[in-house]
């Protein structure tokens, strides 16, 4: 009978036992996982700030950091050595927008020269070989504005001057002294006629 009970506290000791130790090494094991996740845990974070490092780099070319870049014309004041002579410009100031080349300041030509050039119609008197017929108007004598544009303003109408008799001018023109006329100043009129002179004076038979 002793032998029994002894064996079965014993067999309750045994199964307490494990069941202890069993508990404190799943909770050991579990702690130990716990540590080792949050560990791990700590290396994805590691990982995640290595990565985002990485990610900084990686972002290219800057615009607006004054340096010229892969891809970059220019950056600011750094034109990256060019200059508008240097882009086939004759002249001017070469400036950066946007890391692109603005050449909104360059002339690809020089007025008062005397060279016909880019949009130039004429420089001083180089007029390209054109008279006041080419432009559509009467003979007279064409010349060249300080902005290189034709100054037509002693190019009489087509017509003007020609010989007439009353009412055989060109559209515009009058016929007066036997010639035909657009009633600008020095142009033939009557006192009768005075009205057809622009100013509406006639005086010692011209328009004043």
């Amino acid at each position: 009978m002793g032998g029994s009970d002894a064996g079965s506290d014993s067999s309750g000791d045994v199964g307490e036992t494990g069941d202890a130790d069993g508990g404190s090494s799943e909770g050991d094991t579990t702690s130990t996982e716990g540590s080792t996740t949050g560990d791990s845990t700590s290396t994805g974070d590691s990982t995640s700030t290595t990565g985002d490092t990485t990610s900084t780099s990686d972002t290219g070319p800057v615009c607006g950091d004054g340096v010229v870049d892969e891809d970059e014309e220019c950056d600011g004041a750094a034109l990256d050595g060019q200059s508008c002579t240097g882009l086939g410009f004759l002249e001017g100031s070469l400036a950066c927008s946007g890391c692109a080349f603005d050449t909104s300041g360059c002339a690809d030509s020089i007025c008062g020269n005397d060279v016909i050039e880019g949009d130039e119609v004429c420089d001083g008197p180089d007029l390209g070989g054109q008279h006041c017929e080419d432009i559509g108007l009467g003979v007279g004598d064409l010349s060249c504005t300080g902005d290189c544009q034709f100054n037509d303003s002693n190019c009489p109408p087509v017509g003007e001057g020609e010989p007439c008799i009353p009412f055989s001018c060109d559209e515009g023109l009058y016929c007066s002294g036997g010639q035909c006329w657009d009633g600008s100043e020095g142009d033939g009129c009557t006192q009768l006629f005075a009205w057809l002179c622009m100013s509406g004076t006639c005086s010692g038979g011209t328009c004043t």
